[in-house]
């Protein structure tokens, strides 16, 4: 008889255990459901660095916030395909691979080379503060990325955009990619913000007449697109033809940021979201979770502590404005 009441009180308590340890895990951030529960999403992750020292520092920064901060399944990683141009060392690569790889078993990373000259010239009306490098950067975050062979015919579902000076300042709490796919969205973002577009808008009248369209330029140094969404819609594809005939993003200038703001708004059946649960920051810009607006704000230091991003994550926090270093071997 005592055996039978301890026996009852033992599956009693397990009863209850499994209820507590059930709750805890399911109230979570990370939970049963989204960890195993979710389809699987096919993502890249793409970075456009310059060939100098800083910018393969703070490359080897952004990557172990990925790593650290974007919250993916046990034994899930996403590639990373890092496009740069000629001047591009055979050292540079080197260390990216020497300061990532030694923590990361499961990373993947690509180095793929693009031309970044141009016989073209700017047009004496546009804006001349603009250099031709960057607008050659405009034009790769708007039509050049999404048609190089590793993206086109990488079997890819989903880019994310990371700029090299781009971090995440916390758990996402999502796979981002998972996330997309689950909210059946074609575009998530951060942010916004504004610009001189002019030149835009020339273009948008003669190609929509005198119907007048809101421009909410895209803050995107940070977004993921469905890549099925930007090849097959058609009014999209109809916008960057225009945009890349006769090289109007390079003699006009027109921003990245602003092409994917009208391509959200020509394509009225597109589903976007603002994923404002981010906190992101982008050098100075700050991004807080939960927060649209972002903050500027210089923090000393910032970028001497990319000396150390080989075993040292460097972000600002916004909430405290001020730096916080994570070492990346604990």
């Amino acid at each position: 008889m005592t055996i039978n009441v301890l026996s009852n009180k033992g599956i009693i308590g397990l009863i209850t255990l499994s209820v507590f340890i059930y709750y805890i895990i399911y109230t979570t951030d990370y939970s049963l459901a989204q960890m195993y529960n979710y389809p699987d999403a096919r993502g890249v992750i793409v970075t456009l660095i310059r060939s100098n020292n800083r910018s393969i520092l703070l490359t080897i920064n952004m990557i172990h916030s990925v790593m650290r901060f974007h919250s993916v399944r046990p034994n899930t990683s996403y590639p990373f395909l890092i496009f740069h141009d000629r001047n591009f060392t055979s050292q540079m690569k080197q260390h990216i691979l020497s300061c990532t790889t030694k923590y990361y078993n499961q990373i993947n990373i690509s180095f793929l080379l693009i031309n970044f000259t141009t016989s073209v010239r700017p047009a004496k009306t546009s804006q001349l503060d603009k250099s031709m490098s960057y607008r050659l950067m405009c034009r790769f975050w708007t039509y050049d990325v999404f048609y190089h062979p590793a993206v086109r015919d990488g079997g890819y579902e989903y880019l994310m955009r990371m700029d090299d000076d781009s971090y995440f300042a916390d758990k996402t709490k999502e796979d981002l990619f998972v996330y997309m796919k689950r909210k059946n969205l074609d575009y998530g973002y951060r942010a916004l913000y504004s610009e001189p577009i002019e030149p835009l808008k020339r273009l948008l009248r003669q190609l929509f007449g005198k119907k007048p369209i809101i421009i909410n330029c895209i803050y995107n140094n940070f977004f993921l697109i469905r890549l099925k969404w930007y090849y097959e819609s058609e009014l999209v594809q109809n916008l960057i033809n225009a945009l890349v005939e006769g090289d109007y993003i390079l003699r006009e200038y027109i921003g990245d940021g602003c092409a994917h703001g009208i391509m959200l708004k020509v394509d009225e059946q597109v589903k976007s979201k603002r994923l404002t649960f981010l906190a992101y920051g982008h050098n100075y810009h700050l991004m807080r979770s939960r927060e649209n607006s972002w903050r500027f704000k210089v923090v000393e230091h910032f970028y001497e502590e990319m000396e150390n991003s080989c075993h040292q994550l460097t972000i600002i926090d916004r909430s405290q404005e001020r730096l916080k270093r994570m070492n990346i071997s604990t």
